[in-house]
């Protein structure tokens, strides 16, 4: 791990499947708090949103929720038990900021 100028840690992980992503996803879930912010980076079916919708679920404490991809509409908002969860997708926005609340970043309105 890479500690970052905002006082969290960085770091690039390579996972072999999904019991792996999902191995991962259970470490993190268990060392995340109220605040904290996870990024992940890859290319299509690198195993983001599988990694999302474990960590969801398993906050959750249920496995049969439903947890669509954000790709159309941006962000998903989910009420869990430890605290509210907001899933994000800006593969659809574009610029050099890394939210779309910034002014340099541009996200459509419209699918």
């Amino acid at each position: 791990m890479f500690p970052t100028s905002s006082g969290g840690f960085s770091f690039t992980v390579a996972l072999a499947d999904e019991q792996a992503t999902r191995r991962l996803m259970a470490d993190i879930a268990a060392a995340i708090e109220p605040g904290d912010l996870i990024t992940l980076s890859g290319d299509l079916g690198a195993g983001k949103t599988t990694f999302a919708r474990a960590l969801i679920r398993h906050l959750a404490g249920d496995e049969s929720i439903e947890v669509p991809s954000p790709t159309f509409t941006l962000m998903q908002s989910y009420e869990l038990p430890r605290f509210p969860l907001v899933h994000a997708d800006l593969y659809r926005c574009r610029g050099r900021a890394s939210s779309p609340s910034s002014a340099s970043t541009t996200c459509p309105t419209t699918p």
